[in-house]
């Protein structure tokens, strides 16, 4: 009597500790599994961050030279009504040289 009660002390006690086991290995194949979806987010993400940045380059590159284009465009406008200018200066100085 005194060692089938121990034994079934210890068949339960091997059973709660198989049950243990059985619930920390789904614990770790859950873990497992929540980490390799953390790391494909992550590497989503920084590939996601990585695009946003290459965007943002090309799109800072493209108002540099628009800016460019737009000073040059003006400088361009700016010389011809100098010119226009210099030439309307010159005809009104003319007569005015003329009548002195």
């Amino acid at each position: 009597m005194y060692f089938s009660m121990h034994i079934l002390i210890l068949l339960t006690c091997t059973q709660d500790l198989q049950d243990e086991i059985n619930r920390l290995i789904h614990d770790v194949e859950s873990l497992r599994r929540r980490l390799e979806e953390e790391c494909m987010e992550k590497i989503e993400m920084q590939s996601h961050v990585k695009g946003q940045a290459e965007e943002f380059a090309v799109r800072s590159q493209i108002f540099e030279q628009e800016i460019v284009n737009i000073k040059k465009h003006r400088e361009i406008e700016i010389e011809e009504m100098d010119s226009r200018l210099q030439k309307v200066i010159l005809t009104l100085q003319l007569p005015l040289k003329q009548s002195r």
